[in-house]
């Protein structure tokens, strides 16, 4: 398990395969570490070139789960940076 929050900063590094569908589950939790609801809240993922919008959310009440296909991970070997921007709505 990865974890990340805003402070201190931090940096994690996904290895993905090119032209493999992948996906990644998000669970909230507040600084005390109880659960959090996705209630009000949306998030995009963005890989590279990847468009945010094609980064499938699917939300339940305990977590996020972002699947992206194959065809969006289409991209040329090499190292590129990823962001996960949680909003409030």
């Amino acid at each position: 398990m990865v974890k990340l929050s805003n402070s201190p900063y931090e940096s994690t590094v996904l290895i993905l395969e090119a032209r493999k569908s992948f996906s990644l589950r998000i669970e909230l939790h507040d600084r005390h570490g109880n659960p959090m609801s996705w209630d009000n809240l949306s998030a995009t993922f963005t890989l590279g070139t990847l468009d945010p919008l094609k980064a499938l959310l699917e939300v339940s009440a305990s977590d996020g789960v972002f699947r992206i296909q194959a065809s969006e991970l289409n991209l040329k070997p090499g190292t590129y940076q990823f962001t996960i921007t949680l909003r409030s709505r």
